[in-house]
Order: C-alpha cells, then sequence, then structure tokens
C-alpha cells in the first residue's frame, strides 16, 4: 500500500493482472494491464492512495500460447511524489486479522510472518 495516488501505465511485454483490496470496503478488485483493449484490458489504471495491491503476470495458461517466461513493463506517475517511507508491505498476519474473507487469495501476496521488510 501506498499513501499516494499512482497511475500505473502498462508499457510492453505481456499482460499484468493488478489486484486490489480497498480498506474501507473489503472490497477485492481485478484489473489487466495490457494491450488487448478488446479483451477488456486497459492502458492505464489509477490506484487511489490507501488501497493494498499486488501486480504478476498474467497467469500462464492466459498467455497467448502458454509460452515460458513472460515479462512486462509499465511506469508509474506518483502524486504527491514516491516516498519509501510511505509504503507499506501486507503481511499475512495483519492482512489475515482485517481481510479474513480474501486471505486465501492473497496469501501469494503476501510477506510471510516472521519476515522484515
Amino acid at each position: 500500500m501506498n499513501k499516494s495516488n499512482i497511475i500505473h501505465y502498462y508499457q510492453g511485454g505481456d499482460p499484468l493482472s493488478y489486484f486490489l483490496l480497498h480498506p474501507s470496503t473489503g472490497a477485492w478488485e481485478k484489473h489487466v494491464l495490457g494491450p488487448d483493449l478488446a479483451k477488456g484490458q486497459t492502458l492505464q489504471l489509477i490506484v487511489d492512495g490507501g488501497v493494498w495491491k499486488a501486480t504478476v503476470l498474467e497467469q500462464q495458461e492466459e498467455r497467448e500460447g502458454g509460452k515460458e517466461g513472460g515479462w512486462g513493463l509499465l511506469g508509474e506517475a506518483v502524486a504527491p511524489g514516491f516516498d519509501y517511507r510511505d509504503m507499506k508491505f501486507g503481511r499475512e498476519e495483519e492482512m489475515a486479522r482485517a481481510f479474513p474473507q480474501h486471505l486465501e487469495k492473497l496469501r501469494a501476496y503476501l510477506k510471510p510472518m516472521g519476515t522484515d521488510g
């Protein structure tokens, strides 16, 4: 989670899945940044400050031809400016308390219990 709003721009490569979790409502969303607008992909996404997010390449079976070793390139614009002190990583124990209904979906994107950073 970041305190600032961030605009994410798709630049190239394979599509990227964004998973967003809104702390105020507990709502879970998935957005895909990529070049195929006909499939519902978008070229940019605005994520409000305070929203938890994770970004990964689209699942292997969803990529064209099931090819190995995909890549994706994105750019970001942050307002106000980015500061590492304003960023927080999701930790399993914290997210389990706050969002137990989403824990299984979140687990792959969380810092495990007992890790720093």
